[in-house]
C-alpha cells in the first residue's frame, strides 16, 4: 500500500515578522505582487533614507528561499535602490500586501510526481532607460520548484 508524501516549505512567521516591521500586518492583501505592465524610471529626487533598501532586503530573502512568485517584482524594484521615489515605494508596499494575502504560499513537493519540468519567459526590451530584456526560468521536481531566477 503506497502512501503519498507531501512536503511544504513556507515562511509564514517570517512574513508576519516583516509585515509587522513595516506596520503592514493589518493591510488588505493584493492578488499579484506587482501591477501588470508597471514601468518605472530612476528618480532624480531620491530620499536619503534606508527604508526602501530594508524593504527590498526582506523581499530578497523570501524570494531566494521559498517565494519564487515574488522574484520578478523584487528583482525589478531592487534596480532602483539608489534612485527610488514614491512610486517605487508604493510598488514595494504592493508586494507586502501580496504577501499578506498569500502567507500560506510556499514550495510544495509531492512524491507522486517525479518528473522534471522547466518553464522560461522573457520581456523584450522592457527597460525604459537601457532597453534591456528581462528573462526568467523555473525548474520543478516532484511538482515543486527546485531552481528559479529572474
Amino acid at each position: 500500500m503506497g502512501t503519498e508524501v507531501n512536503v511544504q516549505l513556507d515562511q509564514r512567521a517570517y512574513c508576519e515578522k516583516w509585515l509587522s516591521k513595516f506596520e503592514m500586518l493589518d493591510c488588505v492583501g493584493a492578488k499579484t505582487p506587482i501591477e501588470s505592465g508597471l514601468l518605472l524610471c530612476k528618480s532624480k529626487d531620491c530620499p536619503r533614507d534606508v527604508v526602501y533598501q530594508q524593504g527590498i532586503c526582506g523581499l530578497v530573502y523570501l524570494s531566494l528561499c521559498t517565494r519564487p512568485d515574488t522574484v520578478y517584482a523584487m528583482n525589478y524594484l531592487s534596480q532602483f535602490n539608489d534612485s527610488y521615489g514614491k512610486e517605487h515605494w508604493h510598488a514595494v508596499l504592493r508586494i507586502f500586501r501580496y504577501l499578506k494575502g498569500t502567507m500560506e504560499f510556499g514550495i510544495n513537493h509531492s512524491k507522486s510526481e517525479n518528473d522534471v519540468t522547466g518553464f522560461c519567459d522573457a520581456s523584450f526590451a522592457n527597460d525604459l532607460e537601457g532597453r534591456k530584456s528581462v528573462s526568467g526560468y523555473v525548474f520543478k521536481l516532484s511538482n515543486g520548484p527546485i531552481s528559479w531566477k529572474s
